[in-house]
């Protein structure tokens, strides 16, 4: 029957389908088939012991879209688990082919409804040999990924906007882990950028002054600076370090030998959690939590006052 919208038609009865109640509605002026679903949601008030019930209607028109104009949409994406539309990318020049797919996909919607809703995860999946696989597989992949969502009303802003947001996560990525392969395609405004808003290496007095500031390393936090900018920092202050970011020797100035390498993570076991470690003279030390070095164990291996703090500029 007519729903009271010139173009669209409703089935007359609904079907059920998993305790929902499901119409099928037929788009007339774009002729697509789609169902909307009365989904029944329920809450429990725990401190008043009752229900509350709540009927939310729901659609799955922008699949419909999708799959009847898929001869067009030059991208084959893959739902996830959560029905994000996924699009992986290796390096910044692909991240800026997905992203014109995601905005072709974007405005393929907009010609058939004013306010599609959808969801989108962009993933950096880079090509590896066997050796750097099993050595990224401890990097923490999410930080160049995001998750988002186009709702109504609110729109996904610019092309450009997407893409400058998601290279600046790439980039940011790249450099926490001093992945060469993302370091070449890095500008230099790119790496000003990560280091006018990230925790840096200050130096202090014993009057508690700040000194000076590193040039180079970056921390995540107050208290963690990954192996990989440890290393740059070592490398930019002139201490005697050999190797890379992600597999170096370094011999303090009291003469000790340490040694980090994001090899070095022991599994999770009954008696402890996964946790990486560093060799001192040829023993495992497991204070760096999640490959990170603190400021108080950098000063015990290099005989410097420093902290990592967040002055932005």
């Amino acid at each position: 029957m007519d729903i009271g919208v010139s173009s669209f038609k409703i089935s007359p009865e609904p079907g059920v389908e998993d305790r929902s109640r499901v119409w099928t509605v037929y788009d007339k002026k774009n002729d697509i088939s789609f169902e909307v679903y009365d989904v029944a949601l329920y809450q429990r008030f725990i401190l008043f012991e009752h229900y509350a019930h709540q009927n939310v209607f729901k659609d799955n028109y922008v699949d419909a879209v999708l799959k009847k104009n898929k001869d067009v949409i030059s991208h084959i994406f893959e739902y996830d688990d959560d029905h994000n539309m996924v699009f992986e990318y290796k390096d910044a020049e692909d991240l800026r082919k997905k992203v014109d797919d995601l905005w072709e996909i974007y405005s393929l919607l907009k010609k058939h409804c004013k306010h599609p809703e959808f969801s989108y995860c962009f993933c950096y999946e880079p090509e590896l040999d066997s050796l750097e696989e099993t050595r990224y597989k401890t990097f923490s992949f999410y930080m160049a990924n995001e998750r988002d969502k186009v709702e109504r009303g609110m729109g996904i802003g610019s092309k450009a906007g997407i893409y400058n947001r998601l290279r600046q996560k790439y980039m940011r990525f790249g450099y926490k882990y001093q992945i060469p392969e993302i370091l070449a395609e890095m500008d230099e405004d790119d790496k000003n950028l990560i280091l006018a808003d990230s925790y840096r290496v200050y130096f202090y007095d014993d009057a508690g002054n700040i000194v000076r500031c590193n040039t180079e390393a970056v921390a995540s936090a107050y208290d963690e600076m990954e192996f990989a900018n440890f290393y740059l920092f070592l490398k930019s202050e002139g201490f005697n370090v050999t190797g890379d970011a992600h597999d170096f020797t370094y011999i303090s100035p009291a003469g000790d030998e340490y040694r980090f390498c994001y090899d070095f993570l022991e599994e999770k076991t009954q008696e402890h959690a996964q946790r990486f470690y560093y060799m001192l003279n040829g023993e495992k030390t497991y204070n760096c939590y999640d490959g990170c070095v603190s400021p108080e164990t950098l000063e015990k291996m290099c005989g410097v006052k420093v902290k990592y703090n967040l002055i932005r500029t």
